[in-house]
């Protein structure tokens, strides 16, 4: 997926592992530089690797690196957290780079990855969720035309809010 700056590209098993062995091991293997803070959980990319080789997820419902075009660097990691479920609504997960925040770009990420999923067959809506208290994420999510729809206790996270995007609306953002 393409927008104005940036490239959403599926993260596959070579990439994780490259990025597993360091930026340098990226940059070497792929031509991109690793901007620091570009995940802020780096457990996440053992996690995925394990999940894409074991078939249980698929890429283009998962991870994928977010890449400024003009500098030719890894900024993020956002996608979606699994297939549509089976009343159509899918999750999404991004993060930036602090030296890249405030910019546009995880507004134009998460447009990005709320157009793609709204636009296929079968997804009716797309969640966000972010901590319960209004703040930078929450102000991206409103910039993509999400309305915050609940309070909610999830698992992983505890409290968070949701927020939903349904068909039939244009993400804004981009």
């Amino acid at each position: 997926m393409e927008t104005k700056h940036l490239l959403l590209e599926p993260c596959r098993i070579q990439h994780l592992e490259k990025l597993l062995a360091g930026a340098s091991a990226f940059k070497g293997a792929f031509g991109v530089e690793v901007v620091d803070g570009y995940i802020e959980s780096p457990s996440f990319i053992q996690y995925s690797l394990e999940k894409l080789r074991s078939g249980l997820v698929q890429k283009e419902w998962w991870a994928y690196m977010i890449l400024h075009k003009t500098d030719n660097s890894l900024i993020g990691i956002g996608g979606y957290k699994g297939v549509p479920d089976y009343q159509g609504v899918v999750e999404i997960g991004y993060g930036i780079a602090p030296a890249y925040r405030g910019k546009g770009y995880a507004t134009e990420a998460a447009s990005t990855l709320i157009n793609n999923a709204i636009n296929i067959a079968g997804v009716n809506a797309v969640w966000g969720h972010t901590l319960p208290e209004f703040n930078a994420s929450t102000k991206v999510l409103q910039k993509c035309g999400m309305e915050m729809v609940a309070e909610i206790i999830d698992p992983d996270d505890g409290k968070v809010w949701r927020w939903q995007f349904r068909k039939g609306h244009a993400a804004g953002g981009l």
